[in-house]
């Protein structure tokens, strides 16, 4: 009886074969920043999770994961969307680059480094063989660039009055910008960012320039302000606007027939300036023109 129960049992141990090695998990970070010379801002982290019969290959597959998706970032700038293979269902998480080109003209626009080429990196960290600092894209920056950017209402929305709207190509408020210069009809102009009101990016056309809402969706604009511009003289009337906002400036001449241009003054008290005629323009970084 005994003889025939260690019979058994070893057949059992032959039949089953060697003991299978179970997969372990691993993960890698990995941080985004714009870096020109001695200056690096932070743009996103984000983290990728790798699993292997290796501890040691796991972690390579998650640093893997953070470099393709820092790649497909920069492949996909323009469309402002998650690629599939950087989704939390591959290992992926929090990963958010939103439209990773207009990210660092604003971000390099805003510390006012309009001049030079920045670069974007992406460094990995975490235990071993996570570690690594990776070049995915330089950007020459030009002032005519920051201009552009500063014309955009990051973080607003300029509800209603509207005529016209659109899926975008891509993932650029300058689309929706160039939509509203292009159409005479055109007042102001708001982007809606891609997952909002579907899985692209949208524009809506205004007929008018409405209150600016705070709203992280959307990215606005209005038509016709000349940013950093002063046109001193041939003042009329001046007024307080208390919601700081140009385009309150510009509706007010708009509806004054003795109105052909309008001055908008910066800060705590904003003010604006309607005038008779047309004065020549001058720069100044504390004032926002326009001409009827």
């Amino acid at each position: 009886m005994i003889r025939y129960f260690f019979l058994v049992l070893a057949l059992t141990i032959i039949s089953s074969g060697p003991t299978p090695a179970y997969a372990v998990e691993r993960g890698c970070k990995g941080k985004m920043y714009i870096k020109k010379g001695a200056l690096e801002l932070k743009l996103d982290d984000f983290s990728a999770r790798g699993m292997d019969q290796s501890p040691d290959n796991a972690r390579r597959k998650a640093r893997a994961k953070l470099q393709d998706c820092a790649i497909m970032a920069k492949n996909l700038r323009w469309e402002h969307r998650k690629p599939d293979r950087c989704l939390p269902r591959e290992g992926v998480f929090d990963y958010d680059i939103d439209s990773l080109k207009v990210m660092t003209e604003r971000v390099a626009c805003a510390v006012g480094r309009e001049k030079g080429t920045m670069e974007v990196r992406l460094e990995g960290s975490g235990d071993k063989y996570c570690g690594f600092d990776d070049l995915i894209m330089t950007y020459d920056m030009t002032p005519q660039m920051c201009d552009i950017l500063r014309t955009w209402e990051w973080d607003k929305d300029r509800q209603g009055s509207n005529f016209k709207n659109m899926d975008l190509v891509g993932a650029d408020p300058g689309l929706c910008q160039k939509e509203c210069n292009d159409d005479q009809k055109c007042k102001a102009w708001t982007y809606v960012k891609p997952g909002v009101q579907g899985t692209r990016a949208r524009c809506w056309l205004k007929t008018r320039a409405n209150f600016a809402a705070s709203n992280n969706c959307c990215v606005s604009g209005v038509k016709g302000l000349e940013y950093r511009t002063d046109r001193p003289g041939a003042d009329f009337k001046n007024f307080k606007v208390s919601e700081r906002d140009p385009a309150v400036c510009q509706a007010s001449c708009e509806k004054n027939s003795t109105c052909k241009a309008w001055t908008y003054v910066h800060g705590i008290q904003a003010h604006c300036w309607l005038k008779s005629k047309v004065p020549p323009a001058r720069p100044n970084p504390d004032t926002i023109s326009g001409v009827k």
